[in-house]
């Protein structure tokens, strides 16, 4: 991040120079002595501020993403594994549905594992090894989060109906918890995202 005592147009030689994209970049020394000998007279510069999507694409494919991604993928699906498995618990002792412990855990068992070990188990592990997967493996990852999350906007609003009694039989608690859900969710995809520009960008600066 620039000082904000610094001259504007010393700022735009210093974003140019470390620009992520080389073609973007000054070409040859003798353009940038001739900026920084223009600045050193007080004439204006040549080169041009980058803008606001220029500057969103370089933050965006930082390698940092890549650490910051990984954190929110474990993070997030530690705390949705959890709750799956406190809403199993509550199935079996009968906390969601008093009275009817039984009927419920078989419905719960088959609605709740599938997204437990096929979504946030897998995400965990994923996220573990983010840095070390290629930009295609971590690609496959997002569309995967973006999918998981799409249906469960879709449950939330009411348009599909979700597997878990607790929700069916509490429509504001559904609401609540899978709009959270789903905000936490798109967060993540979207980390994940800027995660797989910056692993395939071989520009892309720290």
């Amino acid at each position: 991040r620039m000082r904000n005592d610094l001259p504007n147009e010393f700022c735009q030689i210093v974003e140019k120079c470390l620009d992520n994209q080389p073609r973007d970049r000054y070409q040859t020394t003798d353009n940038l002595l001739d900026d920084l000998q223009r600045l050193s007279r007080g004439e204006p510069v040549r080169v041009n501020r980058i803008g606001a999507w220029q500057r969103f694409q370089n933050w965006s494919c930082r390698p940092r993403r890549i650490d910051e991604a990984s954190f929110l993928m474990i993070a997030i699906n530690l705390v949705f594994a959890f709750w799956i498995v406190t809403l199993s618990v509550s199935a079996i002792m009968g906390l969601s549905s008093p009275g009817k412990p039984t009927a419920i855990w078989p419905d719960m068992t088959l609605a709740l594992s599938p997204v437990l070990f096929g979504n946030h188990i897998p995400m965990i592990f994923a996220g573990s090894f983010l840095r070390k997967m290629r930009s295609w493996m971590i690609w496959l990852a997002c569309g995967i989060s973006m999918v998981v999350y799409v249906w469960s906007m879709l449950m939330a609003a009411g348009v599909v109906e979700t597997p878990f009694p607790i929700y069916n039989e509490n429509p504001v608690f559904r609401v609540f918890v899978l709009s959270l859900v789903t905000s936490l969710g798109f967060f993540q995809t979207f980390w994940i995202g800027f995660a797989a520009l910056a692993k395939s960008n071989p520009f892309s600066s720290s």
